[in-house]
């Protein structure tokens, strides 16, 4: 056998069920947005969730998650050709007791392409 590989969500989870049912998995959150004449950027949270009885072991596949998904992203510089993660990524895997559940997360700046007016046809 081997490792599941995570399953990912965007926004929520399908349930409450799935919660406990989905372990291992990511769970992609949009903070923020900005778009001006400069940038146009989002931050976007990504949770990662692990599921095991052994507490060390928990941590340890959390951390591994979350290590390999930013490596991911500081090594693939654009994705799908439009979007590329900045940095910094910042990190976090908490400590609170969530008895057999193990938490992280990666909090991302993500460039977006830039979208160009065309304000003179509405000129003519």
């Amino acid at each position: 056998p081997g490792e599941r590989p995570p399953l990912v969500f965007i926004g929520n989870l399908p349930n409450k069920e799935q919660e406990k049912k989905a372990a291992p998995y990511i769970l992609l959150k949009l903070l923020t947005k900005k778009v001006d004449d400069e940038e146009n950027v989002c931050r976007v949270r990504i949770i990662c969730v692990t599921f095991s009885e052994d507490k060390n072991e928990n941590y340890m596949q959390c951390l591994n998650l979350v290590t390999k998904i930013e490596t991911s992203l500081l090594e693939d510089v654009v994705i799908d050709e439009h979007y590329s993660c900045q940095k910094p990524i910042e990190t976090i895997i908490y400590d609170e007791n969530m008895e057999l559940y193990q938490v992280g997360e990666l909090m991302t700046i993500w460039e977006l392409p830039q979208i160009h007016r065309d304000v003179r046809r509405y000129l003519e």
